[in-house]
C-alpha cells in the first residue's frame, strides 16, 4: 500500500471516530441547556409564587385591617351613643315637654342601632380571625355592652327617681291611698337600699342588700302601673342595688380590654404602634 493510501485510510478512520464524539458533545450541550432552562423556569416560577403569596398576604392584611378598624369604630359608636343618652338626663329632668321625650327616644334608638352595628362587626371579626384577635374583640364587645347598659340604666333610674320625687307632691289617690304617700314610701325604700349598698364596700352585707331590694320592690308594686313602666322600675332597682365602684370597675376593664385588642391586632398585622390609628 502506498503511503498516500495509508494517509487517506487514517484520515477516514479519524473522521469516523469523530462523528460519535461530536454527537456526544452535542447531547451533553443539549442536556446542559435543558437543565439550565429548567433551573431558570423553576426560579421564575418560585419568584411568581413568592410575589403571589406576598400579594395575597398584603390583601389579607388589608381586609383584616379594615375589619379591625370597623370593629373599633363600632365599639366607639356604642360607647359614645350611650354617653349621649346618659348625659341627656339633665335636660329630661328640667323639660317635661314632648320634644324632650322625643329627643330621648331618638337617642335610645341611636344606641340600639349602635348595638346592632357592633354585633355585625363582631361576626366579621370571628370570620377574619385569628382566634387571638377574635377572642380579644369578643371580650371588648362584652364589656362595652355592659358599659352601655350601665349608662342606660343610670339614665333611666335617674329619670324614674325624679318622677317619684315629683309624685310626692301629688294630690291624687290610688285605691283610697294618697299617691304622695306611696311615692314617699318608695323613695324611702330606695334611699335605704342605696345606703345599704354604699356601706357594703367589701360585699359582706349581701343579705341586707337583698332584704332592702325586696322592700323597695314591694313599695314599687304599690304604685299605679301607669306611673312607671316596667323597664323604668327594673332600671331603678338595678341601679340602686349596684355599688358605684362596680360600674367604675367595668369601665376600667373595658379600657384595658380595648388596649389588649389593639395590641393583638398590631401583632397580627405586623405593624408598629404608630402604624395603626385607634
Amino acid at each position: 500500500m502506498e503511503p498516500a493510501d495509508i494517509a487517506a485510510f487514517v484520515a477516514a478512520g479519524a473522521s469516523v471516530v469523530g462523528v460519535p464524539t461530536v454527537l456526544l458533545v452535542g447531547r451533553w450541550q443539549m442536556r446542559t441547556g435543558l437543565r439550565n432552562a429548567e433551573t431558570a423556569y423553576r426560579s421564575a416560577l418560585d419568584t411568581v409564587k413568592a410575589q403571589a403569596s406576598e400579594t395575597h398576604q398584603q390583601w389579607r392584611r388589608g381586609v383584616q385591617r379594615e375589619s379591625y378598624a370597623a370593629f373599633l369604630l363600632a365599639v366607639n359608636q356604642l360607647h359614645d351613643s350611650s354617653e349621649r343618652f346618659r348625659l341627656s338626663t339633665d335636660r329630661y329632668l328640667t323639660e317635661e315637654d314632648t320634644s324632650s321625650r322625643g329627643a330621648t327616644a331618638a337617642l335610645r334608638s341611636d344606641m340600639n342601632r349602635a348595638r346592632t352595628s357592633l354585633r355585625s362587626a363582631m361576626l366579621v371579626m370571628k370570620l377574619e380571625g385569628p382566634d387571638a384577635v377574635a377572642n380579644a374583640a369578643e371580650h371588648v364587645a362584652e364589656l362595652v355592652f355592659l358599659v352601655a347598659r350601665n349608662g342606660e340604666c343610670s339614665a333611666d333610674s335617674t329619670r324614674a327617681y325624679a318622677l317619684i320625687d315629683r309624685m310626692t307632691e301629688s294630690r291624687e289617690q290610688h285605691m283610697s291611698v294618697p299617691i304622695s304617700n306611696l311615692a314617699r314610701d318608695l323613695k324611702e325604700a330606695l334611699d335605704h337600699l342605696a345606703l345599704i349598698v354604699e356601706e357594703g364596700d367589701d360585699g359582706n352585707n349581701m343579705i341586707q342588700v337583698i332584704e332592702a331590694s325586696l322592700s323597695a320592690r314591694k313599695a314599687l308594686r304599690r304604685l299605679p302601673k301607669d306611673f312607671l313602666t316596667p323597664s323604668q322600675g327594673a332600671a331603678l332597682l338595678s341601679h340602686m342595688a349596684q355599688h358605684p365602684y362596680q360600674r367604675d370597675a367595668v369601665w376600667e376593664q373595658f379600657n384595658s380590654a380595648r388596649e389588649e385588642f389593639v395590641n393583638a391586632a398590631r401583632v397580627e398585622l405586623h405593624v408598629t404602634p404608630w402604624d395603626i390609628s385607634v
